[in-house]
């Protein structure tokens, strides 16, 4: 008789999985495997709010890719982020412009990028002012992330800060109202460009103030500003009223 094979069977078991230290190794699910090697390389899509505790951030959503295990642990880094498309409607109101735009780009550290930021102006405008915002806004993230790490880009676009900034550079074109970073993904690794050093904005000469030369008054004018003579004074009026010669008064006397 045919001995019966034993199968062995590998008892799964939940191994934790945390977020990296910039948000500060925040507990983000668990994942049921027979050794946490093989959790290696999955990919992981929490809403920002489980990891900020800020409801306000619920609508974006960010994904990881498991790295390695440590100290019991899968480890992960940042594979992208997104804001949830019924969000970024909400975001567009009437008698405004929408300008998007989609390239790739290279972080301080190596990591190729696919981008796609979004601007809203204050009011509707020409196409030609919406091609003047897509490629300033293409200048400043290029130059942005040549001089920022992957990690601390993230930071400033969960504070608000990266979109502040952008917001105010943009402005000096016209007023826009939302600058928002609507999704990135990384896709690979690159080497960041070589920028050419910022133009210095000088600053304006601030005219000094002419003192303007102090109107001539008329003639009429200047005559007023001088005292008066005082006028020989006509001697009082009879009680009836009347004025009398001073020497009709004499001839009286005598």
């Amino acid at each position: 008789m045919a001995q019966a094979k034993t199968l062995k069977v590998k008892k799964k078991r939940w191994i934790p999985i945390v977020a990296p230290q910039l948000f500060n190794n925040a507990f983000l699910g668990e994942v049921l495997v027979g050794e946490p090697e093989e959790a290696i390389g999955r990919d992981i899509t929490v809403s920002l709010m489980v990891i900020t505790g800020d409801p306000k951030r619920q609508s974006t959503h960010i994904s990881f890719k498991i790295e390695g295990v440590q100290d019991g642990n899968l480890v992960t880094s940042v594979k992208g982020m997104q804001v949830l498309p019924n969000s970024v409607r909400r975001l567009v109101r009437r008698s405004k412009e929408r300008v998007d735009d989609s390239f790739d780009i290279v972080t301080n550290d190596g990591k190729k990028l696919r981008i796609k930021p979004m601007i809203v102006t204050r009011n509707s405008t020409s196409r030609s002012i919406c091609s003047k915002l897509k490629a300033k806004s293409r200048d400043y993230l290029i130059r942005a992330l040549a001089r920022s790490p992957l990690d601390k880009f993230v930071l400033d676009i969960n504070s608000y800060k990266f979109q502040k900034e952008m917001a105010q550079a943009l402005s000096k074109i016209y007023p826009v109202s939302i600058c928002e970073i609507r999704s990135f993904k990384v896709i690979g690794t690159g080497t960041p460009p070589v920028l050419p050093p910022d133009p210095v904005d000088q600053p304006k000469e601030v005219a000094e103030p002419i003192e303007e030369p102090a109107e001539a008054k008329p003639v009429e004018e200047a005559v007023d500003d001088k005292p008066k003579k005082k006028s020989r004074a006509k001697k009082g009026k009879s009680e009836g009223g009347s004025e009398e010669p001073a020497n009709e008064i004499e001839k009286s006397s005598e």
